[in-house]
């Protein structure tokens, strides 16, 4: 049997028609002349979109859990689940891992799978939960569970973070000790140069690392204006610049070598004329 067929919500239903049906209807919705609708129109499509996305999102992560859970992959030219996922779906191998592992947590979690799948809530709120019942004991389980479809309907995945740190604290105060401390020893920023001579930044930092460098991009970061065209993470750049440069110019910094840290700048001679 296809592993498709495996999807549990779709048992009374053959799963290769079902997703044929599915996809003439995306083929329909490609099809829409989007310039042409109305501001309301338009609006209520990409709403319509967005939703529709998350519970497709939800019924890929219920059948990749089945996969995972009955080993359906095997015999199909793949040493693992996440490198079947890999070639498969065309993904990166820390995106097939990552897909393979939110879709086995969720499976720990029926109701907010349940709840995602049938569009209640986003996929936010699902990353949310996936991400906290790793770290609680599985007596807390049902109750994030809960907590999730309940407050995901209502808030966003931010605000729903807030409620499921706070349930961590109270079920399982170790839990939230502990993924700080994952945190904290996963921190790393790499720094490297580009073919073109940029410079290129990717890392992560612990929750308190985290938030004072946000509070202080925050503060540098907002528009400069009406006429301020920079898009959300240029300002962000330029933010981060701006804060290195009053870094070297307050005096502040350890001298390197006994010299007091300081920017060359080479231009063409050209430049100057």
């Amino acid at each position: 049997m296809d592993a498709l067929a495996a999807v549990d919500a779709f048992a009374a239903v053959d799963a290769a028609q079902a997703l044929a049906r599915a996809v003439a209807g995306v083929d329909a919705l490609a099809a829409v002349e989007v310039a042409e609708l109305d501001a309301a129109g338009l609006g209520a499509f990409i709403v319509g979109l967005h939703r529709l996305a998350d519970r497709l999102s939800g019924i890929t992560h219920r059948a990749v859990g089945v996969q995972g859970r009955t080993a359906a992959w095997r015999g199909q030219g793949a040493r693992s689940h996440k490198q079947w996922l890999a070639q498969r779906c065309r993904l990166s191998p820390g995106e097939a891992a990552g897909r393979a592992r939110t879709a086995q947590r969720l499976e720990m979690l029926p109701e907010t799978a349940e709840a995602l799948a049938d569009g209640r809530i986003g996929g936010g709120h699902a990353g949310v939960a996936a991400q906290a019942v790793a770290d609680l004991p599985p007596k807390a389980a049902s109750g994030l569970d809960q907590l999730v479809v309940e407050e995901g309907a209502r808030v966003d995945a931010g605000r729903l973070q807030t409620a499921v740190d706070d349930y961590a604290h109270r079920a399982a105060p170790e839990s939230l000790a502990e993924r700080e401390r994952r945190a904290w020893d996963h921190r790393r920023l790499r720094v490297s140069r580009t073919a073109e001579g940029a410079v290129a930044l990717d890392g992560r930092l612990d929750v308190l690392g985290g938030e004072t460098v946000l509070t202080a991009l925050a503060a540098l970061s907002a528009p400069g204006g009406t006429e301020d065209d920079r898009l959300p993470e240029q300002r962000r750049a330029d933010a981060l610049v701006t804060l290195a440069r009053q870094a070297l110019d307050g005096g502040g910094l350890p001298t390197v070598g006994g010299v007091r840290p300081h920017l060359t700048v080479v231009v063409p001679l050209e430049t100057l004329h």
